[in-house]
């Protein structure tokens, strides 16, 4: 049994203070891939901010932020797709958010002879996608809150159906002389 996974590390320097950012990746497990695919991706930042409003103010900010999709294939052309974040919260340049976060789910039945498909979701289950976000330097009188609401939980029935004709496609994919002859050119 074979893994794939993928990492990138990258850091670096911001013109407005100085920044880190380290980024942790995971995609696809091979073994899994005949009844389950899956991305996941973890990231996080550490930031030091030296911004100015009425006078100088230095912020410090860490945030992670994680995702993952699971598409679980079921029996009889059915999937299943789990799919949450979350984001521990974090700053940019005087403003600081809270933590936000979301979860969906989704069903999924194939109809390959009918070419169509029907599709059931479900959006922010857990009705967390509050955004909150203050600004607060009290010594310089500045104190701000605002806040939304980014999405309700709501549900959705989608049927789809290819009109398609497989024979015209089947002639798009095919090989033109030219590419041919170039082919035995080489």
């Amino acid at each position: 049994m074979e893994a794939e996974c993928w990492m990138w590390v990258v850091a670096g320097d911001d013109i407005a203070g100085s920044w880190q950012h380290w980024d942790l990746m995971f995609q696809e497990l091979t073994w899994l891939r005949t009844v389950l695919n899956m991305q996941n991706s973890l990231n996080g930042y550490w930031q030091t901010v030296n911004t100015f409003y009425k006078e100088e103010v230095k912020k410090q900010y860490t945030s992670i932020y994680i995702n993952t999709t699971q598409n679980f294939i079921l029996p009889k052309n059915y999937s299943i797709e789990l799919a949450g974040w979350y984001s521990s919260g974090g700053g940019w340049g005087l403003s600081e958010w809270k933590p936000i976060g979301g979860l969906d789910i989704g069903i999924q039945k194939k109809f390959p002879q009918k070419k169509s498909d029907l599709r059931l979701s479900f959006r922010n289950i857990l009705n967390t996608q509050d955004y909150g976000n203050t600004t607060s330097v009290p010594e310089q009188n500045l104190c701000l809150k605002s806040s939304a609401n980014w999405s309700n939980p709501n549900f959705s029935i989608t049927f789809m159906h290819s009109f398609g004709n497989d024979k015209v496609k089947a002639k798009r994919d095919r090989s033109t002389g030219a590419e041919e002859e170039q082919g035995r050119a080489n």
